[in-house]
C-alpha cells in the first residue's frame, strides 16, 4: 500500500530505478569481492607452487651432491670435490630463503631436520670423508653413517616435498570452493534482481497504463454526448488519480446542468402552453373586435386597417417570443461555468503531459543506468580473459619444464612430476576460467534483458504520453463547442432587442387605435369590455414572456448533444 499510493508516477519509476541500481550494485560488489578473493588465493597458489619447486630442486641438488660425492669417493678427482662444493653452496641458498614462506608446524619441523642433516653432511664429509678419500682410508662404518643422515636428509626433503603438495591441493580446493560459490551467488543475485526490478516495473506500468486506458474511456464517452456512465475507482493519489477526480466531478457537473437544462425545458413546456391558450383568447377578442368595428364600417375605416396592421405586427411579435423561448442569460451563465471547468481540465491536461515527459525522462535514465552496468559486465569478461591467459602460460611453463626433466633423465623424473602436477592444476585453472566466462556471458545476456524490458517500458510510457495529448485535444474542442453556445447567446440578445422594437411600434399603432376609437365613441363602449380583456390577456403575455425569458438560458444547444 505504501508504494502503490501517495506517491506520484515520478517517484514510483524512481523508486524502482533505485531498487534495480542497488539490486545490481550488491551483485557487482559481491562478484568483485570473490573474485578479490580468489586473486588473493591464486597469489598464495603461486607462492605454493613456488615452494613445491623450490623444495623439488632442493631435492634434485641432493641428489646430484651424492652422485658427485660418489664420483669422488670412486676417483678421488678433486675437480669432483670443488663441484660438490659447489652443490653445497647451492643447497645452502635455496634452502635459506624458504624458512619465510613456510606457515605449518610441521613444514618447520622438517626445514629444521633438513637444515640440521645438511650441517651434518657437510661437517662429515669435510672433516671424515674428505681426509679418508685423500688418505685412501675410506672406511665402510663411515660410508653407513654418511647414508644415514642421507636417508634422513630424503626423508626430510621428502615429507617437505609431500607437505608443499598436499598444501597446494588443499589451495586449489579452496579455489574451486570459491568460484563455485561466486557463480551460485553470481547467477541468484542477478535472477533475484531481474526479477524484483521486472515486477516493480510491471506493476507500476500495467496500474498506470490500466488507469490512463479508463480516463481515456470515460473522457471519449464524454466527447460522444454520453453522460449515464459510472464514476471512475481510483484509489491512488498520483497524477491519474487526480485527473480521475476531475474526470468525475466535470461528468457530474455536466449531467446536473443537463438535469437541470431538461427541468427548465418542462416548465418552458408548460409555459408555451399558456401562451397558446393566451394567444387564442386574444384570438377570439380580435373577432369580437372586428364585428363591432364591422357595424361602425363608415366611421371607422382607418380604424380597421390600423387594426389589421396591428393583427400582423402581433403575429411578428408572436414570432419573435417564440425564438426568445430558446436563448439567453442562463445559457450565458451555464456556458462559463462550463468553459471554466474545461479550463480547469485543460491545466490538468498540461499538469499531465508534464508528468509524463517527466516520466519519459526517468525511464531514459534507468536505461542509460543499466547499460553502464552491461559495459561493466564487459569489463569483468576482460578480468576473465587475463586470468585465463596467465593459467595458458602456467600451463605453457610446465609444459617446458617437463620437457627439461625429461631431458634430465632420471634426475628430473620427480621434477617431471611436479610440472606435470602444475599442468593439471592450469587445466583446473582453465576450466574453472570457462565457467566463469559462462557465467559472465549469462550476466551479459540478463543485462541486455534488462535494458529490453526497460526500452519496451519506455515504448509504453510513449503510448500514454500520446493518450494524453489526445484527452487534451479531445478538452480544446469542448471548448470551441461551448465558444459556439457563446456565439448563440449573441444571436439571442440581437432578437430581444428586436422584439423591443417591435413593441416600440406595437405601442404607437394603440395609440393611433385609440384617436380613432374617440371618433367612433359608440364603437368603444362596445368593444371596451372585449378590449379590456385583450389589455388583460396581453399583460398575461408578457409575464410568460418575461417568464420564459429567465427559465430560456437553462435551455441550449447541449440538451441536444448530451445524454443525461
Amino acid at each position: 500500500m505504501g508504494f502503490t499510493f501517495k506517491r506520484s508516477l515520478g517517484r514510483k519509476f524512481f523508486i524502482v530505478q533505485i531498487v534495480a541500481i542497488s539490486l545490481f550494485g550488491i551483485s557487482s560488489f559481491i562478484v568483485g569481492q570473490g573474485l578479490g578473493l580468489i586473486e588473493k588465493n591464486l597469489n598464495q597458489q603461486n607462492v605454493l607452487q613456488s615452494n613445491l619447486l623450490e623444495v623439488s630442486e632442493l631435492l634434485s641438488l641432493y641428489q646430484s651432491k651424492e652422485i658427485v660425492l660418489n664420483d669422488y669417493v670412486r676417483t678421488k678427482d678433486e675437480k669432483q670435490f670443488e663441484q660438490l662444493q659447489k652443490l653445497s653452496r647451492q643447497f645452502s641458498d635455496r634452502l635459506q630463503p624458504l624458512m619465510p614462506t613456510l606457515t605449518t608446524s610441521e613444514q618447520k619441523q622438517l626445514y629444521t631436520r633438513i637444515v640440521e642433516n645438511d650441517t651434518k653432511y657437510n661437517v662429515m664429509i669435510t672433516e671424515t670423508i674428505v681426509p679418508s678419500v685423500r688418505e685412501s682410508n675410506t672406511k665402510q662404518q663411515q660410508l653407513d653413517a654418511l647414508a644415514e643422515i642421507r636417508f634422513n636428509m630424503l626423508s626430510a626433503i621428502s615429507g617437505l616435498l609431500e607437505t608443499e603438495k598436499k598444501i597446494s591441493g588443499n589451495g586449489l580446493d579452496r579455489n574451486y570452493s570459491q568460484l563455485q560459490g561466486n557463480s551460485i551467488i553470481l547467477i541468484v543475485s542477478i535472477v533475484t534482481s531481474s526479477i524484483v526490478a521486472l515486477t516493480l516495473v510491471i506493476m507500476v506500468s500495467f496500474n498506470m497504463q490500466r488507469s490512463l486506458k479508463q480516463v481515456v474511456r470515460m473522457a471519449d464517452q464524454i466527447a460522444n454526448k454520453n453522460l449515464q456512465l459510472e464514476d471512475m475507482d481510483y484509489f491512488e493519489d498520483d497524477e491519474i488519480g487526480q485527473l480521475s477526480k476531475s474526470m468525475n466531478r466535470m461528468k457530474w457537473t455536466l449531467r446536473q446542468m443537463m438535469e437541470q437544462m431538461t427541468n427548465t425545458s418542462s416548465i418552458v413546456a408548460d409555459e408555451s402552453k399558456k401562451l397558446i391558450r393566451y394567444t387564442s383568447f386574444v384570438g377570439d377578442g380580435s373577432r369580437e373586435i372586428a364585428v363591432t368595428m364591422q357595424q361602425l364600417a363608415g366611421r371607422s375605416e382607418d380604424q380597421a386597417g390600423s387594426s389589421t396592421d396591428l393583427i400582423d405586427r402581433m403575429n411578428h411579435y408572436s414570432q419573435q417570443i417564440v425564438a426568445v423561448v430558446h436563448e439567453k442569460e442562463q445559457t450565458s451563465l451555464h456556458s462559463k461555468q462550463m468553459l471554466s471547468l474545461t479550463e480547469k481540465g485543460s491545466v490538468h491536461m498540461v499538469s499531465s503531459i508534464e508528468k509524463m515527459t517527466a516520466m519519459d525522462a526517468s525511464i531514459s535514465q534507468s536505461l542509460t543506468l543499466v547499460r553502464g552496468l552491461d559495459e561493466k559486465t564487459e569489463q569483468i569478461s576482460e578480468i576473465v580473459k587475463v586470468i585465463k591467459g596467465i593459467a595458458n602460460q602456467t600451463n605453457l611453463l610446465a609444459l617446458n619444464a617437463s620437457i627439461e626433466a625429461a631431458k634430465a633423465g632420471e634426475n628430473g623424473r620427480s621434477f617431471a612430476v611436479v610440472a606435470s602436477e602444475v599442468r593439471k592444476l592450469s587445466e583446473q585453472v582453465h576450466d574453472s576460467i570457462g565457467h566463469i566466462t559462462t557465467i559472465v556471458e549469462d550476466l551479459q545476456g540478463e543485462s541486455k534483458n534488462a535494458v529490453a524490458s526497460l526500452e519496451s517500458g519506455y515504448v509504453t510510457v510513449t503510448d500514454g504520453q500520446r493518450l494524453v495529448h489526445t484527452t487534451s485535444e479531445t478538452f480544446v474542442q469542448l471548448k470551441a463547442e461551448i465558444d459556439q453556445i457563446g456565439l448563440q447567446i449573441e444571436r439571442m440578445s440581437v432578437s430581444l432587442d428586436d422584439i423591443m422594437g417591435q413593441t416600440t411600434v406595437i405601442h404607437k399603432f394603440l395609440e393611433d387605435t385609440t384617436l380613432l376609437s374617440e371618433q367612433s365613441a359608440l364603437g368603444i363602449s362596445q368593444v371596451s369590455s372585449t378590449a379590456d380583456q385583450f389589455h388583460n390577456s396581453i399583460e398575461e403575455v408578457e409575464k410568460s414572456v418575461a417568464f420564459l425569458d429567465q427559465e430560456a438560458g437553462k435551455l441550449n444547444v447541449l440538451i441536444n448533444q448530451f445524454k443525461a
